[in-house]
């Protein structure tokens, strides 16, 4: 009985590890209380555990034994690790550069009620999507998890 714990834990952990490593990469996901970031984290280490094996197995033939297995799930568990120990290193040694992009001028409210509000075009939309996810890793990871 304790076998069978120990290894439903094993498996939701082969899973959660690594989607907890993703959520690393993602500023959004990252600023999230721990519980829904967990929570994303296990669904983010599915696609992209069960997603890698899928492509590996079907596309190069790798067969899906546990090397593989293990190998799949340790590269985004390690990943977030070194993202996050680059950010802590950043943090602790040097503030973020100043960004270049001049900052939003101030509205006064009634200008904001005065005007109707132009429907954002989709190159608009595209680029408020590429600059949430955090920039082109991160989309890229979400292009390539939303095409496996």
């Amino acid at each position: 009985m304790a076998a069978d714990f120990v290894g439903g834990l094993g498996a939701v952990a082969l899973f959660a590890v690594p989607g907890y490593g993703l959520t690393e990469l993602f500023p959004t996901l990252r600023a999230l209380p721990s519980p829904r970031r967990a929570a994303y984290g296990y669904l983010l280490g599915v696609a992209a555990v069960a997603g890698a094996l899928y492509a590996l197995s079907h596309a190069c033939g790798v067969p899906l034994r546990p090397p593989a297995v293990w190998a799949t799930a340790a590269a985004p568990a390690l990943a977030g690790l070194a993202a996050a120990l680059a950010r802590r290193q950043r943090a602790k040694g040097e503030s973020r550069p100043v960004s270049a992009v001049p900052a939003a001028p101030v509205i006064p409210p009634t200008a904001v009620h005065a005007v109707p509000a132009a429907p954002a075009s989709r190159r608009s939309r595209a680029a408020a999507w590429w600059r949430d996810l955090g920039g082109p890793l991160p989309a890229a990871c979400a292009l390539a998890a939303a095409l496996i």
